[in-house]
This record gives structure tokens, sequence and C-alpha cells, in this order.
């Protein structure tokens, strides 16, 4: 050994070890049992100790104002302006602290001059602190910031000679917080916030340019936290506004549901939970927890099993226990949750709420004298309970002959206004000036509104009680959608001036009110209607199953001249073809049985495919003579089949169609589209 070569150790082998043992926890042994081991040796650089938080890589590149937290500016701006609630909290509070009188002082009281003249320097400035606003117009705008996005901002402005010209506000929703590599805002003069402009980064400011003044600052994010409010406006009412103190609550991350559900629980549990009870009692009672409910019952006191809560049991060196209740209030524990504050910022309805049923509906045929000569039956419905919110947005209507098939022949978007007389109504034919009309219509949450009487004798508020259409001129309201109405037009359209009893029903005949043209058949049959509901969202719509039968037999027939009048000069184009069955069915746009043919009429009716004439000898209508012009095979068969001999009988099968010729025959043109699908369907034109 003496001849081997002594070699010092290089200084980086101490400095790795020193290094090495300021990760190890001394006394923590590898085989000590199920032991905490040693921790993992940091491998940041070491300028990362002490870094605020956690932050995204790259967290100022996004440059969007609050874009990495999961509610932003805009929807915090929606919530303060969409709920009235909030909004009157807020602009509350805003009275109360613009309402405050300031005044300037110096921090050290003392009387020279050069403080009173700074004091009056400063008292001026805050006159107008922008130049522009009072004190209170510009702190209110400070506030809203504060109390609705927690970003109050200011710029301040500088006159030439350095001295403060203005202090400006700036929409804290527009800055942009950035951080330095230890998670805190960069000192001065390096860039501390960036001004969002259209989308792109606008300024930038150091921190002595900017006041950017978040109430609430947390550190793991970096924006604040706008406050929330709970209030309970009865109490508000009754015993005026009572603030209680700010309660900080740095674990609730949730500011617009979990915030305001324990704010308002907090708030009720300490308006409605105010009486407490302390007892003691021995040790047998050692089970007992607090939370546990118990009753007490105290002839004294008046109590028999009064529910209370343990709230604090105390136990004193003699082994008695003292139990601290207070009284056990229902439903305080459980806060209103208002849907419109959910997490995704905007309230979703249940678009498939089921809709309520419809009120005894109104089925009324009236006067052909008031309808121009036409059949029509009027109907009107609305949703019980008056509608019930948003489970009654309409119905569908359907009719049978036979009450097993049902066809929808019209959509009823809006509920009628319907109810009940509350006082008998003798019988009057005109105007009648003495008696009064009163009527509930809770059963639809129907109003109504009065007119002049000029219009209630032409029939501007036209209205149905019994089988009487009655107008009236003045509507008084004498309680919740009751009314008195009063000038009463009797007897209109034709209808008999009768006495009504209470309870008759009511019905505000408007545009809620559908007008139905009855096909000829239907005169003296029986119809079957059914009103199948939706909801406001025209979804929701009831088992038409389940709907009930409304049974009508319309009595009147048309009574529309159809032949031209004398002087040979023809009458008046109808908007819509009059008492043909057909063509009065096609107009609705609803497909309808009209069943067998019980009536031949002799007239013959126009529409725009042709001259339909009906044979008395024969329920068939004849459509004319078919002369094609063209080779056309349908149009061919046709003829054949009238003029053959003897005739044939049977349909052929003509087989695809390859081609599309054009052919004329009496009743309009047939045009097959060429360039579409194969199609074997004959449009006749329109109704």
């Amino acid at each position: 050994m003496s001849d081997a070569l002594r070699r010092p150790l290089p200084p980086s082998v101490f400095a790795r070890l020193a290094e090495a043992t300021r990760y190890v926890i001394s006394g923590v042994s590898p085989d000590a049992w199920f032991g905490p081991q040693q921790p993992l040796a940091p491998m940041a650089p070491p300028e990362v100790k002490g870094r605020q938080f956690d932050y995204p890589f790259g967290a100022n590149l996004n440059y969007i104002p609050r874009a990495d937290d999961c509610i932003s500016f805009f929807e915090l701006r929606g919530l303060a302006d969409a709920l009235p609630l909030l909004r009157a909290v807020i602009e509350t509070r805003k009275d109360q602290i613009a309402g405050q009188s300031y005044a300037v002082r110096a921090r050290a009281r003392s009387d020279s001059s050069d403080q009173s003249q700074s004091i009056d320097a400063v008292s001026r400035f805050l006159l107008r602190p922008d130049r522009r606003r009072s004190f209170a117009d510009w702190l209110r705008m400070l506030l809203e910031d504060m109390l609705v996005i927690d970003a109050a901002t200011i710029y301040p402005r500088y006159a030439r000679g350095g001295s403060l010209y203005s202090l400006d506000i700036i929409d804290g929703a527009t800055i942009k917080p950035l951080i330095g590599e230890d998670g805190r805002s960069p000192e001065p003069p390096d860039p501390a916030y960036q001004q969002i402009l259209h989308g792109v980064p606008a300024a930038d400011f150091s921190a002595d340019e900017l006041l950017y003044l978040p109430r609430n600052m947390r550190a793991h994010r970096l924006y604040g936290m706008s406050p929330v409010e709970a209030r309970d406006q009865s109490q508000i009412e009754i015993f005026g506004p009572r603030v209680g103190s700010t309660i900080s609550a740095m674990e609730v991350c949730d500011e617009i549901v979990i915030g305001p559900l324990m704010a308002q629980a907090i708030l009720q549990r300490e308006l409605y939970v105010r009486t407490k009870f302390t007892f003691k009692l021995s040790w047998e009672y050692c089970l007992l927890d607090p939370m546990d409910i118990v009753t007490l019952t105290d002839t004294n006191l008046g109590l028999s099993n009064y529910p209370v809560r343990i709230i604090e049991i105390q136990e004193d060196d003699k082994g008695l226990l003292s139990f601290t209740c207070e009284e056990l209030v229902t439903g305080v524990s459980t806060p209103q949750f208002y849907a419109s504050a959910s997490t995704a910022g905007s309230f979703q309805p249940n678009w498939g709420v089921p809709a309520l049923p419809v009120n005894t509906p109104l089925i009324f045929e009236p006067n052909p004298g008031l309808t121009g000569g036409v059949a029509q039956v009027w109907f009107g419905v609305s949703g019980v309970n008056g509608g019930g919110g948003s489970q009654w947005g309409g119905a569908n209507v359907y009719v049978s002959i036979d009450d097993v098939t049902y066809s929808q022949v019209a959509v009823l978007t809006g509920p009628m206004r319907q109810g009940f007389l509350t006082a008998s109504l003798p019988a009057a034919e005109g105007w009648d000036a003495v008696d009064t009309l009163s009527v509930n219509l809770a059963e639809s949450g129907g109003t109504l509104a009065g007119t002049s009487q000029a219009a209630a004798q032409a029939g501007a508020t036209l209205s149905i009680v019994d089988q009487e259409l009655i107008a009236y001129e003045a509507a008084t309201l004498t309680a919740a959608n009751a009314y008195n109405l009063t000038g009463l037009a009797r007897a209109l359209g034709g209808s008999v001036g009768a006495a009504h009893s209470s309870g008759a029903p009511f019905a505000r005949l408007d545009g809620a009110v559908a007008r139905y043209d009855l096909p000829a058949n239907f005169i003296g049959q029986t119809l079957y209607f059914k009103f199948q509901s939706f909801n406001v969202f025209g979804q929701g719509a009831q088992d038409l199953s389940t709907c009930a039968v409304y049974a009508f037999s319309p009595q009147y027939a048309s009574t529309v001249v159809t032949s031209p009048p004398p002087n040979n000069t023809p009458p008046p184009t109808p908007p819509f073809p009059q008492g043909d069955p057909i063509a009065a069915q096609l107009l609705t746009g609803f497909a309808l049985n009209l069943g067998s043919i019980a009536v031949i009429a002799t007239a013959a009716y126009n529409d725009n495919f042709g001259s339909v004439t009906v044979s008395a000898s024969s329920p068939t209508i004849n459509l004319g003579a078919v002369s094609p012009g063209l080779a056309h095979p349908i149009a061919t068969q046709i003829y054949a089949q009238i003029t053959g001999s003897p005739p044939p009988y049977g349909a052929i099968s003509l087989g695809l169609v390859t081609d599309y010729p054009t052919a004329v025959d009496i009743f309009g043109s047939v045009a097959d589209p060429v360039g579409s699908s194969l199609s074997s369907t004959i449009n006749l034109g329109i109704v």
C-alpha cells in the first residue's frame, strides 16, 4: 500500500453530497415497517421555489380575460342583469355606499396651512374625479364592476407637469393580469396588465400605471371573486334593511350556485331559528350527540313534545351534561335554488314538461248570417288552472264522425278567456245600460278590458254566454280575474237575448277562438272533438287516446249564393271555395275522412282544377271528359276506361315511368317534373 497513490476528492463530489442531504429527512429509514420513505428529490430548478400557485404553462399567452375560469365576465354580467332580485341587491348596495358622507383628513393630525391646502386640493379633485362625473356617479360606476365582476379598475392620468389630472374608470372585463415566473404580478417597469380590445392585446400597463382592485383576491386565481348576497324581502318590508357582516368562505369556488345557496341558508337560519334552550341531564343521556333531535315538554313554557335540535353538549366535573338546543324549524336549511343561476350561466327549461288538459271547451255554431252564409263551427279552449305556467301552450284539434278515426283540423296556439257567471243576468235585447254581467275567469287566468260604446255595439268585445252573443263597454276588476261588465250589447248575430243564471259559461270570442268551415256532408251529423294539449315549447303533448271526447251536432247549412245575381253581375270572388266539401277541406291543410256522400248537390262549384258537377243518380264526381293531346300512358288509360266498349274493368299496371310527356285535359295541365325522381303523382293544382 505504500506505493498507492493518494488522490483528493474533487470539490464537486462534496457539493453533490451536501446537496443530496438537503432532501433527506433524518430518522426516516427505508427499512422502517410501512414507513413514509424519503421524498423524491425536487426536479425543478431552484428559482421555482416559492412560486405563488401552479399556473398553467403559457398563462400570459392566453390573453382572453378570465378565460381559465369556468364563469366568464360576460356570464357574470348577464346573471346580474337577468335576475331582478340580484339587480335590486346590487343597486341597493351602490345607493348605500354612494349615499355616505366623506371627508378628507390628514394622516398626521395638525393644523398647518400646508396640510389644509392639500386637503382642499384633494376635496376639489374628488368633486369630479374623472373630470366628467360627480363623485357619487363615479363611485357607482366603480362599485358596479366591484360587485358584479370583482374587477374594479382605475387608470390614473397625469398632466404634463406630473400632477394627477384624473382617475378614469376602465372596464375591468378588458384587463388581463400578467404574472412573472413566481406567479406574482411583475414589478414596475415591467408590464403587469394588458388591455384586450376587439379580441387582441391593445396596451400594456405596469403596476404603477393602472390600479387593478379586485376585492376578493385568491392565491390560486388571477381574478377576484364577486361577492354573493342573500336577502329576505318579506322581512325587509316589515323591519327595513338590516345588513349583516360579511363572511369570508375562500373554500367556495362556485359563486354562481354554491355561494348563493350557502348565503341563503345562513340568512334563513339567522332569521327563523331564533329560540335556544339550555338544560342539564345526568350521564344516562351520554349517548345523545349534537345534531340529534329530541322533544321537550315544559308546562311553564307551554311546551308539549316540542322538537329541538342539539347543537352543543358540555360535561362538567360532576358528570352532568349541559345541552344547548335550537328550535327545529323545518325547511330553513333547504334554501330555494334559482334555476337561472346554473353552472352553464343560463337557464335550461324542461322542454318536455307534460301538458295540462283543457277546461271544458267552447264549441259553438253561429248563425250563418254572422258568417256570411258559410256553415261554421267555432271552438276554443284554455288549460286548467290558468295553464299552469309553462305546462299549457295550446292544443291540436281533432274531429271524427265515428268516434274511432280522428283527423286534425286546426291548431290553437293561445288560451281562450273563459269562465262563468257569478250572478244571474236577466233577459234583454239591444243596448242594455242597466244590467251588469259579473264573470270570473280564474279557470283560464284571463283578463278583460273595456272599449267605447260604439265599438261595443259593433261587436269589438264579442263574447258568448250560453248561446247568446254579447258585447260589453266597460270591464271593472272586482277581484283576481273577476269583472263586472256593463254597457251590454245583447242578442248580437241573430242570437236570442235570454236570461242566464249564475254559473253559466262565459267566453270571450277573439283571435284565440278558431273558426272552422263545415263540409256540407257534416251538417246534421254528430261530430266528435278532441283537444290534445301541448306545452309552451310545443312539446309534451297529451296521448290522444286519453283526451276527453266532446260530441257536437251542427244544424245550419250553408246559405251562400253560388249562381250569378240579377243583371248578370258576377258575385265577388270569395277568398276560399264555398260549399264544396272537398275544396273546403283541402283549404284547411289537414287530412280528413269526409265519409260517404249522403246528400247529392245539383249546383256547380268552381275551383282552379276545373268544373265539378255531381250527378243526381250517382255519388260519383265527374271531372269531365279527358282529351289527351299527347300519347300520355296514364291519360290514355283513363280515356280507355271511359270510351271502351265494352268498358274495361280493373286497374292496369303501366310499369315504371320512364319519360315525362305533358298531357292536357279539361281539368288542368298534368306535368310530371322532369329531372326529379320517378313519380306517379298527378298534381291537380292548388285550391
